[in-house]
């Protein structure tokens, strides 16, 4: 049997993109490593822009906690900050299944627990060699991750050029016997990267997030992490994963002969907040649309699809790197000029509601350092020990 289109990797990306296309009537055969449900390290926070990209009421029956209140903390200093809106809160394996029912509802076939082995185009069909089988489709749609297969497969000559955009993710639920309800969120302690805590019910989802290729000492970092946070977590594992994130350097190639690469297997984690959900869902709606116009149309060219998510969020990544630089390697700076100064607070805010754009942020910013001369001092000096 031929498909019409293969998806590999069953996150957000996977089910909404599979479940486009089944809508619109093609066959679809959804591929996913792992037995479902399965765990996937993140804090699981659903911002605005992503609530409303979801554009389900359902989602409201999957929510955890509301959190508008959150906690900065650098080393021994505390910033407290109540935001316009809140983050909704959910868990990672209910949120991915409900998408995945919706996709099955339209149609998809899933077929879990089934490694991906190898992915090969030719000049009209792509192949998928599973570790229980061989498929082919007329397209390929690679959701499968920040250490994704398919890239791997179809790109292998620049994956190790890749691999210093892989940042590392950790992850653990914790009682929540302390019944906090806010947010928490560290720098300065992690290289290159912060801890987080979110409330959701009964526990606490903990983890550090460094936007580093080092994952050694991530593990350790977390337990330090927790142990400064007051929380015991007895014998609970302590569980991560990998974090595609864009470099200022290089742009991945996400488009081939008759795949896409889609969430974070395209490299479209935000390098500074470590936001993907809204870059999953919002890609693969744009994939499954450009597909479903080749489909009908003579093609493929996916052209359209790189343009689109060029113009998204790798050029914008551009400045959101920038400001991830600066953020985690001077935390200290970050701290007293950024996150105490309410305006500034208040631009992340908006660009998480997906009002501004990082580029519009940056140059927020940079108008606000430029009339700060004891900014600027300390900026230049510090820059000494960026290079």
């Amino acid at each position: 049997m031929i498909y019409d289109a293969i998806v590999i990797g069953a996150g957000p990306a996977g089910s909404t993109a599979s479940r486009i296309l089944a809508n619109a009537g093609l066959k679809v055969l959804l591929i996913e490593k792992e037995k479902l449900p399965r765990y996937k390290p993140c804090a699981g926070g659903i911002t605005t822009r992503t609530f409303q990209l979801i554009a389900n009421k359902e989602l409201n029956n999957l929510i955890k906690a509301r959190v508008k209140n959150i906690e900065f903390k650098f080393k021994k200093f505390t910033r407290d900050y109540i935001a316009d809106t809140e983050i909704l809160m959910v868990d990672r394996k209910e949120f991915d299944l409900w998408l995945l029912s919706i996709a099955k509802n339209q149609g998809v076939i899933v077929n879990d627990n089934e490694r991906v082995l190898k992915v090969y185009e030719g000049q009209q069909l792509v192949t998928v060699e599973t570790i229980k089988g061989i498929y082919k489709s007329k397209f390929c749609i690679g959701a499968d991750g920040g250490l994704s297969i398919t890239r791997k497969c179809l790109k292998p000559e620049i994956e190790d050029s890749l691999k210093t955009q892989i940042g590392w993710a950790t992850d653990i639920k914790i009682s929540n016997n302390k019944n906090l309800i806010k947010s928490v969120m560290e720098t300065g302690y992690i290289d290159n990267g912060y801890g987080w805590i979110f409330p959701k019910e009964e526990y606490l989802s903990c983890g550090v997030g460094r936007m580093s290729n080092r994952c050694p000492g991530i593990v350790r970092d977390t337990r330090e992490f927790l142990s400064r946070m007051g929380m015991s977590y007895c014998n609970e594992s302590i569980r991560g994963g990998g974090l595609a994130c864009i470099s200022k350097l290089i742009i991945p190639q996400i488009t081939f002969k008759h795949t896409l690469l889609i969430g974070d297997a395209g490299f479209l984690v935000d390098p500074l907040s470590g936001e993907g959900i809204y870059q999953a869902i919002y890609s693969a709606k744009i994939a499954a649309n450009v597909i479903l116009k080749m489909f009908n149309e003579y093609g493929p060219d996916f052209s359209e699809y790189f343009e689109h998510i060029n113009k998204e969020f790798y050029a914008e990544y551009k400045y959101a790197n920038i400001l991830a630089d600066f953020m985690f390697r001077l935390p200290y700076l970050t701290y007293y000029f950024g996150i105490k100064n309410d305006y500034i607070v208040s631009l992340f805010e908006k660009l998480l509601k997906g009002e501004i754009r990082y580029s519009e942020l940056f140059n927020n910013i940079r108008e606000i350092v430029n009339k700060n001369y004891l900014f600027r001092v300390l900026y230049n000096f510090a820059k000494l020990f960026l290079k």
